[in-house]
């Protein structure tokens, strides 16, 4: 679970970089030896927001703000939690 935190993070870090541009969404699909998965990111001018499944279970759903691009919130709707994550502390 910790790859999948971990390959998340770095995903959403380059994600805040394109809400920068215009708003809009982009689709990834990836396959390893552990699981399979899709994520969709939907940014704006405001943020974004990355909804994924992994071997196709409902995933969390993630969301930067552009005022804050360190800063994770992380919702997980089916055990009705939410988490906060500094990517930029896991990063040094």
């Amino acid at each position: 679970m910790r790859f999948f935190s971990l390959a998340s993070a770095i995903l959403f870090c380059s994600a805040s970089a394109l809400a920068a541009t215009a708003d809009g969404e982009l689709h990834m699909k990836f396959t390893s030896p552990f699981a399979n998965g899709e994520y969709v990111v939907h940014y704006s001018k405001l943020g974004t927001r990355t909804e994924g499944n992994i071997a196709g279970h409902p995933g969390t759903i993630a969301l930067t703000k552009k005022d804050k691009p360190d800063m994770v919130y992380m919702l997980d709707a089916s055990a009705r939690t939410y988490s906060e994550m500094n990517v930029g502390e896991h990063a040094k």
